[in-house]
């Protein structure tokens, strides 16, 4: 299944600069793991050394938290977009 990565700026400058990426994946943890392997300066920011999300980073799967649709297991199907966001405090 094709699925476009989108990453944000700030995680783009590890990526070559591109905020749009094509994957060939059959789930969520699919396209992390890609890009993790394919950008290796990248793979430190988007997970932890159990290969899980890093905490400071929303997944989603076509505007849907994966956190409430099965996590990096999430299926996803051709032409499905998951997009990268760092989580942002203030207070």
């Amino acid at each position: 299944m094709s699925v476009t990565l989108h990453l944000p700026t700030v995680l783009s400058r590890l990526a070559d600069n591109q905020r749009a990426i094509e994957f060939d994946a059959s789930t969520v943890r699919d396209v992390i793991n890609g890009v993790a392997n394919r950008f290796p300066a990248l793979a430190p920011r988007i997970k932890d050394e159990q290969g899980a999300p890093h905490p400071f980073l929303n997944i989603f799967l076509n505007d849907e938290d994966i956190r409430f649709s099965g996590g990096l297991d999430t299926i996803v199907k051709d032409g499905d977009e998951v997009t990268l966001v760092p989580a942002i405090s203030g207070g």
